[in-house]
């Protein structure tokens, strides 16, 4: 596992010169091909590689960017007086505290999304509407789960038993979520429909998106040194939500810089939402099964909580 990690820093993480070098070329190839300067296949095919690998490797850059700033932004005199207070200090030194003040914005943007898709769906007769919505509903559903059981730690100390049962039943929840979400999809291949942003809106949502699944992908790796359940299940909502986010995005970009026909947009659509149904699914299931095996050591009395957040 180190070396796989040490590999995929090598390919990854570029230090800014050669990030550079990699990067304003290939954006530069994609911008001819999305305005139609080039339209040969071969290119257009290596053009869109190439800026996928040139943003990975843009994010991967800034994230670390990012982590260095943070390192002086707790040194600021103004952030070291907010640690002082009981709020700031639970806020920068409890990962389980950060991740319910997250929850809250995340919970209220689903809800609004949830509701805004439902009623257009309803006004425009739309099956595909309607199935986001009630995807936003589940997501919406997990999330409340999450923000009830933080709002009760409050009160008492929770069980190690208690994150697993809680992590099962979200699990299950992404199952159901999973269902509602192959068939949106398949409503939109089958509809060649996808999502639409209004002009340049389009390429702030890629970025957001990109960086939004880079963080969300961090997160959820390091979720389990923190030893909570609820933790990692959270972090793994995040990251089911950024995949979804992303495969919006792809639907977008095919619909409004797709020069292959419906026939391409449909197999690419496809394939990349059997693989993100599949990775949710497989996701899922873990969660499942390792918070019922753990629940099972529980009845045994060997169950312990590895590491405190």
């Amino acid at each position: 596992m180190k070396k796989l990690r040490t590999a995929l820093k090598r390919v990854f993480c570029l230090n800014a010169p050669l990030t550079m070098l990699i990067c304003v070329p290939s954006y530069i190839l994609v911008g001819l091909v999305l305005n139609g300067v080039i339209t040969d296949p071969f290119v257009t095919y290596c053009a869109y590689a190439a800026s996928a690998y040139a943003l990975i490797i843009t994010l991967t850059l800034l994230h670390r960017a990012v982590k260095k700033f943070a390192a002086g932004f707790y040194k600021l005199p103004l952030i070291k007086k907010i640690m002082k207070t009981p709020f700031g200090a639970r806020f920068f030194s409890s990962v389980s505290f950060r991740t319910q003040i997250f929850l809250y914005p995340g919970l209220a943007v689903n809800l609004i999304f949830c509701t805004i898709k439902f009623v257009s769906g309803i006004l425009y007769d739309s099956a595909r509407l309607i199935f986001i919505a009630f995807y936003y509903i589940f997501l919406a559903l997990i999330r409340s789960f999450l923000a009830v059981y933080f709002g009760k730690t409050k009160k008492r100390n929770q069980s190690i038993a208690e994150e697993y049962r809680l992590a099962r039943k979200c699990g299950v929840f992404m199952m159901l979520m999973n269902i509602v979400l192959s068939v949106m999809m398949a409503l939109i291949v089958t509809q060649n429909q996808g999502v639409e942003y209004p002009g340049h809106l389009i390429y702030v949502m890629a970025l957001f998106a990109f960086y939004n699944i880079t963080v969300a992908s961090v997160n959820a790796a390091k979720s389990k040194k923190h030893g909570s359940p609820v933790v990692s299940a959270a972090k793994i909502i995040s990251l089911t939500a950024a995949m979804v986010s992303m495969l919006f995005l792809e639907t977008a970009m095919l619909t409004r810089f797709s020069t292959e026909g419906a026939v391409f947009r449909r197999y690419m659509t496809s394939v990349s939402s059997a693989v993100i149904c599949t990775v949710v699914l497989v996701m899922a299931m873990y969660m499942i099964i390792h918070s019922t095996i753990q629940l099972n050591k529980d009845d045994s009395g060997t169950l312990q909580r590895e590491n405190k957040s």
